[in-house]
């Protein structure tokens, strides 16, 4: 049994079902809570065929175990876009799919909890649509939630904002990038070609 598991894990993480990130296709993310975890799934359509780029999951802290379903499921929603994949996801329209059917009108709700509100808000900056899929049949990400991991990754989403103002005053005071931006609009670049 235990030969077995490994196999099977070692098929997941590895091609052809494993594929490297290509923006030339279109991203399709899974998420999906139970009481203990959130689990999400990113992957490419390619030729009407999904493949995975990335698994991520992680335990809920004591204070989200509290929470209701409906904010389970828009957290692990709300992990998977702006915090584990929103380094794929971030100024591309995407698609996410879930088993908790009221998350489809997340976005239109006028008058959720506040902590719905804040996170509706936060999501406003990407562009998506959310799907439906039977929780029947919605295996992959909610395998996740419910693998038992020991402590819970609690990294801050804010870490790292990626954002293309930010990005640019950074590469502005960057004395190596300074002097690329300087080549180029200088067109020394053209002589090198």
């Amino acid at each position: 049994c235990q030969k077995a598991f490994i196999e099977l894990k070692n098929r997941l993480v590895s091609a052809p079902i494993l594929v490297h990130f290509s923006d030339k296709y279109p991203i399709v993310i899974y998420v999906d809570a139970s009481g203990y975890g959130i689990g999400a799934v990113l992957s490419l359509l390619i030729d009407e065929k999904e493949h995975v780029v990335a698994y991520a999951s992680r335990t809920l802290t004591e204070n989200e175990k509290k929470f209701g379903i409906s904010e389970k499921e828009c957290l692990a929603l709300l992990w998977a876009i702006t915090y584990k994949f929103q380094c794929y996801n971030y100024r591309r329209k995407f698609t996410i799919v879930t088993d908790h059917h009221p998350l489809c009108w997340l976005m239109k709700v006028r008058d959720p909890s506040s902590r719905l509100t804040r996170w509706s808000l936060r999501l406003q900056e990407f562009e998506f649509d959310i799907r439906h899929k039977r929780g029947s049949i919605h295996f992959n990400a909610d395998c996740l939630s419910r693998f038992p991991m020991e402590v819970a990754d609690t990294g801050d989403c804010d870490e790292i904002p990626i954002d293309s103002v930010d990005i640019k005053s950074l590469q502005l005071k960057d004395e190596w990038c300074r002097h690329v931006i300087q080549h180029i609009d200088s067109d020394k670049i053209k002589q090198l070609g």
